[in-house]
């Protein structure tokens, strides 16, 4: 079992030290109103919802982290009259989500998990959203930093999955992409720091996907781990940066205005 590991939230948030794990933590927090904030709504009234990804340079971060506690937000509209469901994402960032190499593009394996991920969130809400009295058809997706990133990317999938789009600081072009002996040397020293390294190439491929890394060590210091070890952006080899999530390469399809018939902001 893979040890958690327990650090602050953000070197600038007061708090106590949070437990938490880069690989299991495929989940979602999900707020509802309470009913007293929509009695005065008719019973069949299905409320919008409100997805949130949240951003820190896609090397950690949480949904559980204060600052994108989203019970704020949802309470704050229900108390104007304006209720919705608030849905926080997690997903896996850095070395298990984000990272790639030729090693995995030789042994055709996918890449851009953490992004799989997010889009297998936003499957899961348009499937069941309405079991919690959300309405699956009117879905704003919102992100901040490298979560708006991850937007941007989630508007230029074939399949729209939500309605609307919120920025905020944040594109997937705001920073470029690695480049492939980038994207090389930042895999190569995520596999140094964890036990994978004593590894066979194909049962590492094999752990690494099933995310049971044992890691030997961290950084320790803030900006250690605000640094994080290179790197950390969704690449691909060859002329698609997303495949298949994203039908062609970023740098043309960002010129289209409208995109999965989602309006962004």
């Amino acid at each position: 079992m893979e040890p958690k590991l327990n650090r602050k939230p953000s070197s600038s948030v007061a708090g106590p030290d949070l437990t938490y794990s880069e690989t299991q933590c495929l989940n979602l927090n999900t707020t509802v109103p309470l009913a007293n904030d929509l009695k005065y709504l008719p019973d069949d009234r299905r409320l919008p919802v409100l997805v949130f990804i949240d951003g820190s340079g896609l090397i950690t971060g949480s949904a559980n982290w204060p600052q994108y506690d989203l019970a704020h937000i949802a309470k704050l509209g229900a108390s104007r009259g304006r209720p919705f469901i608030a849905v926080g994402v997690n997903y896996r960032p850095d070395g298990t989500g984000v990272s790639y190499s030729d090693r995995w593009h030789d042994a055709e394996l996918l890449p851009n998990n953490g992004l799989r991920d997010q889009r297998a969130a936003l499957l899961w809400i348009k499937r069941y959203i309405t079991g919690f009295g959300g309405d699956a058809e009117n879905v704003t997706l919102a992100g901040h930093s490298t979560g708006a990133a991850s937007v941007s990317y989630h508007m230029r999938s074939k399949e729209p999955l939500f309605r609307r789009a919120i920025f905020m600081c944040g594109l997937c072009l705001a920073v470029r992409p690695p480049t492939q002996e980038e994207a090389n040397t930042h895999h190569d020293a995520t596999i140094s720091r964890s036990s994978l390294a004593l590894d066979t190439p194909a049962r590492r491929n094999q752990v690494w996907l099933s995310g049971d890394i044992y890691p030997t060590s961290r950084p320790n210091s803030p900006s250690e781990q605000e640094r994080g070890t290179g790197p950390a952006l969704p690449r691909a080899k060859g002329t698609d940066l997303l495949p298949p999530l994203i039908p062609k390469d970023v740098q043309t399809s960002i010129d289209s205005q409208r995109l999965n018939g989602a309006e962004a902001s």
